[in-house]
């Protein structure tokens, strides 16, 4: 099967958890976060959690964590949900990049969103 790498990331909200699936052989960048801002602006208030569905080969410049802190400061949880090996060798070295954020990778969306929900109710959300 062959990645479809023009797909951009898609958006959604469920509660205060914002969602993107991103497709096979995406490259994540500002421009992502810029269009993840638009779409949750009018849909979230206040704290939330952001989970986000990585399939295999999907990669990301690790600064663009350093400028979603800047202009998404209400985001207090991130949760990636990934079954490749490599999706988790990555994870380790993006963590190094995330911070103001509790954050963990998840082999399951039943599990990330039990661990946002759990995070956002400590916070107060």
């Amino acid at each position: 099967m062959e990645a479809d790498m023009n797909t951009p990331p898609k958006f959604s909200v469920k509660g205060n958890i914002a969602y993107a699936e991103t497709s096979e052989g995406w490259n994540i960048t500002a421009s992502d976060v810029d269009a993840l801002k638009a779409y949750i602006q009018d849909r979230l208030e206040g704290p939330f959690a952001f989970i986000e569905i990585r399939p295999p080969g999907v990669s990301i410049d690790p600064m663009v964590y350093e400028y979603a802190n800047q202009i998404l400061p209400q985001v207090v949880a991130f949760a990636l949900v990934g079954e490749s090996p490599l999706t988790f060798q990555t994870f380790e070295v993006e963590a190094a990049f995330i911070s103001d954020m509790e954050f963990s990778i998840f082999k399951s969306l039943d599990e990330a969103e039990a661990w946002a929900k759990d995070i956002l109710a400590k916070e107060g959300s």
